[in-house]
């Protein structure tokens, strides 16, 4: 016992109204095509994702640079500061030290 599935459209039907046919298929192609445009533009944002996530690395990365050339010319210039005050009370100091010494 085979049962009878129904079946949408006879062979007659079809070549009675061939323009049904024509426009089945073309929602078809329609349907298919929006599929495609849908994946790519789907690919398209996942690639502008990472495209934005490497520009934010790059920021951050860019101004974590930044900032340690700031310390670096802070405690450049702090340095020679020190050095500076270190020779002033060297200088100062150097005669008293000599007369200890002697």
């Amino acid at each position: 016992m085979k049962p009878e599935l129904p079946q949408p459209f006879n062979q007659e039907d079809i070549r009675k109204d061939p323009k049904a046919v024509v426009i089945g298929l073309l929602i078809g192609l329609l349907l298919i095509f929006g599929g495609v445009i849908g994946y790519l533009y789907t690919r398209l944002e996942k690639k502008e994702e990472r495209i934005s996530a490497l520009y934010d690395n790059m920021l951050l990365y860019r101004t974590q640079k930044i900032d340690f050339y700031e310390k670096m010319i802070f405690y450049k210039k702090e340095s020679e500061t020190l050095k500076k005050n270190d020779t002033l009370l060297k200088a100062q100091t150097q005669p008293y030290v000599e007369k200890l010494l002697k």
